[in-house]
């Protein structure tokens, strides 16, 4: 019987054991899965960010448009408070997209391509106000009319992070073709 009592001590030790093993492999990975967790709720988060910021980079050039748009019609300064609140704006919400999007290339790369597409944008807005300024109305109106402002919008190429679909931890934003 000695033996015998010696053999259940033993297995129920190895028992013990491998259930301390089985119980230390659940910790390390329940402690895997945690850390994964908070990496892709920051990778979502900032992919979140980075889109209400490009949100937020349209509507400033639209209103800069808008302020624009009012001023040629009417030719009240009035018109130009939007388009001046907007166009300094752009900078800093440029600078934010640049901050959100960190060390990834691929959203550094749109970002990049938003700057462009917004300078391009503000230049053409300016444009016609000096035109409009210099009472060169007509000239002003037909630069607007060339519809150089919605080729920028609907450029080939041109990056939509505002509709591209949500990313995932180990994916990036993408130009649509």
């Amino acid at each position: 019987m000695h033996t015998f009592s010696t053999t259940v001590t033993r297995r129920a030790l190895l028992m013990l054991i491998a259930a301390a093993l089985a119980l230390l492999g659940i910790v390390a990975t329940s402690g895997w899965l945690a850390d994964s967790t908070r990496q892709f709720s920051g990778s979502v988060s900032r992919m979140t960010s980075l889109r209400v910021a490009a949100g937020t980079l349209l509507s400033q050039l639209q209103d800069a448009e808008i302020g624009q748009r009012g001023y040629l019609l009417t030719e009240d300064r009035q018109y130009l408070k939007p388009y001046e609140t907007a166009t300094t704006a752009v900078d800093t919400t440029i600078a934010r997209l640049h901050d959100l999007a960190g060390g990834n290339t691929d959203a550094l790369r749109i970002v990049d391509r938003l700057a462009v597409l917004a300078a391009d944008k503000r230049e053409e807005l300016a444009q016609t106000i000096a035109l409009m300024e210099a009472g060169r109305r007509d000239e002003a109106l037909a630069v607007v009319r060339t519809g150089r402002g919605m080729m920028l919008r609907t450029m080939p190429g041109a990056p939509s992070p505002i509709s591209s679909p949500p990313p995932t931890p180990n994916s990036t934003p993408s130009c649509p073709p």
